[in-house]
């Protein structure tokens, strides 16, 4: 009885400990994941890195009457 019991306690200390391994991963996804959309709407609003106008589109000449 006492091997069987040490063995389902060992089974149980296990299945516990990959629990909190996944769970700690989880958490530390959903973390990368909030820091980096936060990264991206200071970029936005700051108009940074990719997300600024094109030069192009300011140095159209503007037509006028001949």
């Amino acid at each position: 009885f006492r091997e069987r019991q040490a063995f389902i306690d060992k089974y149980l200390a296990e299945k516990e400990a990959a629990r909190l391994k996944q769970e700690l991963e989880e958490h530390r996804k959903l973390s990368a994941i909030r820091i980096q959309a936060w990264w991206r709407g200071v970029m936005v609003r700051r108009k940074l890195g990719p997300y600024r106008p094109d030069e192009k589109k300011k140095k159209k000449p503007a037509k006028g009457k001949k």
